[in-house]
This record gives structure tokens, C-alpha cells and sequence, in this order.
């Protein structure tokens, strides 16, 4: 079985890190055996929420602007 997991766990510290899980699964036995490899996707999970929140933001100027907005970076 392919497998793609993503999910999080705490380091020592309490900071959250985000990983990714690829490889192949199976089960004999009711015993779960997995091999792959494990990736931090940490810098991107947060990278994709900044935009995010960036585009929300943007888009509140926009719809609050009634037609016209400057924006610059």
C-alpha cells in the first residue's frame, strides 16, 4: 500500500513541527509496517499560511475599497 501521511507532533521545547510521511504500508497479522521516509514540512506549512493570511488580508482592502485601492510593497 502507498501511503502519504502529513501530520504534527511537539518537539521537546513544545514547538509544533509539521511532517510528511511517503512510503509504502502493510499489514499481516493486525501488525502495521511501514517504510519510507519522513520529511519537515514545517517552513512550508507556515510559508502557505502567511500567503494566506496575506491574500485574506488583501482581499478585505479590496471588497472595503469601493473600487479603487493602491497597494505596494
Amino acid at each position: 500500500i502507498d501511503i502519504s501521511l502529513v501530520y504534527r507532533v511537539k518537539d521537546y521545547e513544545g514547538n509544533i513541527i509539521h511532517l510528511l510521511y511517503r512510503g509504502k504500508g502493510n499489514i499481516r497479522e493486525n501488525v502495521y509496517y511501514l517504510s519510507g521516509v519522513i520529511s519537515d514540512i514545517t517552513d512550508k506549512i507556515n510559508q502557505e499560511r502567511i500567503i494566506r493570511d496575506n491574500l485574506e488580508k488583501y482581499r478585505q482592502v479590496i471588497e472595503g475599497s469601493k473600487g479603487r485601492a493602491c497597494i505596494r510593497q
